[in-house]
């Protein structure tokens, strides 16, 4: 199943294709060989992690897409590109999924509900052992 930072290169590979269709100037820039677009998200996810505070950052739309087109604008960039491994980035633009990766959700979602069933029937289980177990005695037993 893709990841969040695969979803997010969709995302701004969708953005940055319908530009290069509407800006020729942008759109050779844009096919140079030297630049990916796995290196501008992860340009962005750097930059982005500049800026964050307790390793949270928001930023709109409008942010993370100029910073792309800065990433493809600028000739000479000082690349720090960090990983791109552990970062989860959320995004509102929305992904269609295929059927293969459909099925895969769902089958992780019926594991988890499942697992999460039977962590509850468990706790039941063990709540209701111990106060079987505890007797509390009274004040006429003295």
């Amino acid at each position: 199943m893709r990841n969040s930072v695969s979803n997010f290169q969709l995302a701004i590979k969708s953005y940055l294709d319908e530009l290069s269709l509407i800006d020729e100037q942008f759109a050779a820039k844009y096919r140079s060989e030297e630049k990916s677009i796995e290196k501008c998200c992860a340009f962005i996810i750097s930059e982005m992690k500049k800026l964050a505070q307790n390793n949270v950052m928001s930023a709109t739309d409008d942010e993370v897409y100029g910073l792309a087109l800065h990433y493809y604008l600028e000739d000479e960039l000082d690349e720090d590109l960090q990983s791109t491994n552990n970062v989860l980035v959320v995004s509102n633009q929305f992904v269609d999924l295929t059927e293969e990766e459909k099925a895969e959700a769902k089958q992780a979602a019926i594991a988890q509900y499942q697992k999460e069933e039977l962590s509850k029937m468990q706790s039941r289980k063990k709540k209701v052992s111990i106060s079987k177990t505890e007797v509390q005695p009274s004040l006429f037993d003295f």
